[in-house]
Formats: C-alpha cells, sequence, structure tokens
C-alpha cells in the first residue's frame, strides 16, 4: 500500500481545550443553560472590576471592527448571524449573545447551509470565536487570578516575539490583555490548536502576512502527507511485530477504508499542528518564541525552558536545562503555591499527605487550618488552568529525567517532576492530565503503591470518574508485569 493511497479526516479543534478536554460547543451549551438559570449578567464576577469591564467592552468593539475588516479584504459579507451577534455583545447581554453565538456556529457546520453563507461565516468566523472565547472566561474567573494569568504571562514575553497559546485562557486571556497593554510593538499570538485547520490559516495570512511568514495551504498538504507517512510507517511496525510496544498513540484512530489508510482524531491533529509551528518557528528566525501548552508537541522538548507561568521555546536545542532556569522556575512558582494552598506542600510531602489534603479540602470540605487562599479553591476554572501550566512544565522536567545521560541528572530532573506535579495535583486533582502525568511518573519508577494511592483518591472524590478508573486498571496490569512503563512526559502507555 503506497502513501497516495492514504487520505486524512481533516478535523480541526473548534477551540482550545480544557485540561478535561470538553468540547468547547459542550461547555457552551452548558454554560447557556446555567447563565439563564441564574440571571447572570453582564460580565459576571468582573462586573466588579471596572477595568475588566471597559477591556472586554473594548475588545468586543475591536472584534467587530475586525470582522468587517475581514470581510472587505476578501469582497464579502458579514452575514446577519455575525451582526446580530456583536450587536448583542455590544449591549452586554451575554445570555442571549451565548444563544446566538451557537446560532453561528450551527449554521457553519450546517449540512444544509448554502456554501455562498457558509464562506461569509467563514471569512469572520475567528473574531466571533474569540469575542465569545474571550467573554466566556470574563463571565467566569474571580477578577484576581483573571488579572495574575494575564499580566504575569504578558510580562513574561518581550515585544515583537511570536506566542502560541493553547488552552482556552492561554489563547483568549492573553489575546485580550495583550490589546489591553497597549504595547508599541506587541508580541504576535497564535494558538497552535487551530493551525490544521484552513480556515484559520487563512485568518492568520490576513491578519498577520504583512509581519510574519505563515504557513502555506501548500505547506498544510505537506505536513498531512508527512504525517501520513509517518503514520502508515508505525501502523507496518505494528504489524510486523505485533508482541511489541504499538507504535500507533492512543488518540490516533486510524482505520482502513477501500484499501485506504484513514487517520483522525485529537492526537493526529495535534501531530499536524505541530509539524505546522515547526515551519512558523524555522521561519521566522529573527523572532523569539514562546508557548502555552496544550497537548505536548514532542519536537519541542529539547528546545523548552520553564518560563513564568509559560515556556521559552529556545532557538538552540538544549542538552540539559541550566541550573539557574530550574531555580528560577522553583522561585517563581513556590510562592504562588504557598500562597494559594499554605505552606504544606514541600519536596518532603508524602503521597499520604498529598491525598489526605485532597480528600479534606475538596472532598470533606474542611478548611480547619487551611492557610491558602479560599478564593483559588472556589474558582475551578482557575485552578484548572495554573495546573495545566504546572503539570506541563513537570512533563517537561519527567522527560528530561527520561532521557538524561548521567544518574545525577535523571535523579535531579526526577525531584523537580515530581514536586512540581505535587503541586499541579494539590491546585486541580480533578484534572485528568495531572492525575494521568504524575500517575505516569510514579510508575515510571516502580512505585505502584503511590501511583494507585492517587487514582483511589480522585474515585473517591468523583466515582464515577473513568479515566481514574482507567488509570486504576491499568496499574494493576502494570504491577504484574513491571516492565511495561508509562511515558511520564506524555502520559501514554510505553
Amino acid at each position: 500500500m503506497n502513501s497516495n493511497s492514504i487520505e486524512v479526516d481533516q478535523h480541526f479543534c473548534p477551540l482550545a481545550k480544557s485540561p478535561r478536554r470538553t468540547p468547547h460547543y459542550v461547555s457552551t451549551l452548558l454554560l447557556c443553560w446555567i447563565t439563564l438559570l441564574s440571571g447572570t449578567s453582564l460580565i459576571g464576577a468582573p462586573k466588579t472590576d471596572p477595568n475588566l469591564q471597559s477591556q472586554l467592552s473594548a475588545f468586543i468593539e475591536n472584534r467587530a471592527k475586525l470582522a468587517d475588516t475581514l470581510a472587505d479584504k476578501e469582497k464579502r459579507e458579514v452575514p446577519k448571524a455575525a451582526r446580530d451577534y456583536f450587536t448583542t455583545a455590544r449591549q452586554g447581554n451575554f445570555n442571549a449573545a451565548s444563544n446566538l453565538y451557537e446560532k453561528f456556529q450551527a449554521l457553519s457546520t450546517g449540512e444544509a447551509t448554502k456554501d455562498s453563507l457558509r464562506a461569509d461565516l467563514y471569512c469572520v468566523r475567528q473574531p466571533v470565536l474569540e469575542t465569545f472565547g474571550v467573554w466566556e472566561i470574563y463571565q467566569d474567573w474571580h477578577p484576581k487570578f483573571l488579572k495574575l494569568y494575564g499580566e504575569k504571562v504578558i510580562e513574561s514575553i518581550p515585544e515583537n516575539s511570536i506566542y502560541f497559546g493553547g488552552t482556552d485562557p492561554g489563547r483568549f486571556i492573553i489575546t485580550i490583555m495583550g490589546q489591553a497593554a497597549k504595547r508599541k510593538n506587541p508580541f504576535i499570538i497564535i494558538t497552535q490548536n487551530q493551525l490544521a485547520d484552513g480556515t484559520y490559516l487563512n485568518y492568520l495570512t490576513k491578519t498577520l502576512a504583512d509581519q510574519i511568514t505563515v504557513p502555506t495551504h501548500d505547506d498544510l498538504q505537506r505536513c498531512f502527507q508527512e504525517y501520513l507517512a509517518d503514520v502508515q510507517k508505525r501502523m507496518d511496525q505494528d504489524r510486523k511485530f505485533p508482541n511489541e510496544t504499538l507504535q500507533i498513540k492512543p488518540g490516533e484512530n486510524v482505520k482502513i477504508v477501500d484499501n485506504r489508510v484513514q487517520v483522525s482524531g485529537q492526537t493526529a491533529v495535534m501531530n499536524i499542528n505541530a509539524l505546522l509551528v515547526k515551519i512558523i518557528f524555522d521561519k521566522n528566525l529573527e523572532r523569539e518564541f514562546y508557548i502555552e501548552e496544550s497537548f505536548p508537541l514532542a519536537w519541542t522538548n529539547p528546545y523548552l525552558t520553564p518560563h513564568g507561568f509559560i515556556f521559552k521555546l529556545n532557538r538552540k536545542a538544549l542538552a540539559d536545562l541550566p541550573p539557574d532556569i530550574i531555580q528560577a522556575d522553583n522561585a517563581f512558582w513556590n510562592p504562588y503555591v504557598k500562597e494559594w494552598l499554605g505552606p504544606w506542600l514541600t519536596s518532603e510531602t508524602s503521597v499520604r499527605d498529598l491525598a489526605d489534603f485532597v480528600i479534606t479540602v475538596y472532598r470533606q470540605e474542611n478548611f480547619k487550618g487551611f492557610k491558602g487562599d479560599p478564593r483559588l479553591l472556589k474558582d475551578v476554572n482557575a485552578r484548572k488552568a495554573f495546573s495545566k501550566m504546572r503539570s506541563a512544565q513537570a512533563g517537561l522536567y519527567a522527560w528530561r529525567a527520561e532521557t538524561a545521560q548521567g544518574q545525577e541528572t535523571k535523579r535531579e530532573m526526577t525531584r523537580e517532576a515530581e514536586m512540581a506535579f505535587k503541586q499541579a495535583f494539590a491546585m486541580c486533582p480533578i484534572s485528568s492530565e495531572a492525575l494521568s502525568r504524575y500517575v505516569s511518573l510514579l510508575a515510571s519508577l516502580g512505585r505502584f503503591g503511590d501511583a494507585t494511592l492517587l487514582a483511589e483518591t480522585i474515585l473517591k472524590l468523583d466515582p464515577d470518574d473513568q479515566d481514574a478508573s482507567n488509570l486504576l486498571k491499568d496499574l494493576k496490569k502494570q504491577e504484574k508485569a513491571p516492565a511495561k512503563k508509562l511515558d511520564p512526559a506524555s502520559g501514554l502507555k510505553l
């Protein structure tokens, strides 16, 4: 079977995903019901903060004008669904705007939508999407953590850099606050999660092509073909050696239809996105790069260093993480974790103590002796976001430990990985990523008792948690066959 017979379902991620990987349209639908029932108005919690309210109003106006500009460039009409949405958004009616956003999305993907209307919708899709993505976060987050997230990330990125925002907060908070910062030479914001979507590449071309080199549609097709060739090679490997570790990864949905290989799924899309990120990185040599991870992009690992809440994507691969980078990383995170959760969490804290804290605070809601910030405990979205950032950095340390040449470096990176995973898990134990990646590290070290305790702790919080249940089953299998390990960098089985 030759590569010409391979095709791929070119599914794209409509929005970056939260640590739970909930599709945005699902969370949006739930949010619509919640806001309708609660009667929430305007901007939710940030309505008490005039600066945030002013930022949001200015951003809605900016994106409405951008939609007009994009339509003019393409000689297309701003469709009624978009005009109605922006009119309602300007009025500050979140409930009604949510419904209109759903209508816009349904029209964009509806089979009955005429091609001409669909083209109009796609032309202005990104400004509509960005407006709602920003507004939803401003609706949900506590102002303190919203401002901290945005300000600290923006402060850490030099002018004229390129920043890849991955999760919803990593994209949308930085987009609106970056605009509000009004720098003379602002950094450029791109979401890596949508690069495999041709309509998003069109958007980047129309808005950024005069500033940076943007991947073309030919680049996109080459990345598809490169990925497909790699999939076929790995699939052939699995066929020839069925008793060895599978090369096709979880989340890569590979099937053969009419003697043709089709690949779809989130892992497949992110592999293609990773190749497109590499093109942007290689073709914009004069720029510095920074990234907020949604899914690990494997090729970036040797180039990454922790950088505040995010990563710096260095121009050259690093043989080891410099000591000053590690010290700076701890000096940045430790005070925040102490402020948010209290002073109890240290490198000496046992997994048992960690589990006890989770049960006491998150299940029993017993705050006696709690010396952290109760506002963070109530803000599950902020906790997920900060936990996601920390578990991503822990994943880098875990990858460094896995690939280290010297035993001392391996031990040091393992210590750093475990401490960061503890912090991520304590911040948000319901994050499946914080759980799975920490469990992966512990299992790779043969610490099945500690790994099992973490999974069991989550099942005490939520007996129906399927991720934790599956992890527990995998751990029992691995304990019987310890040669089979998990990849601590990705949380996937080796």
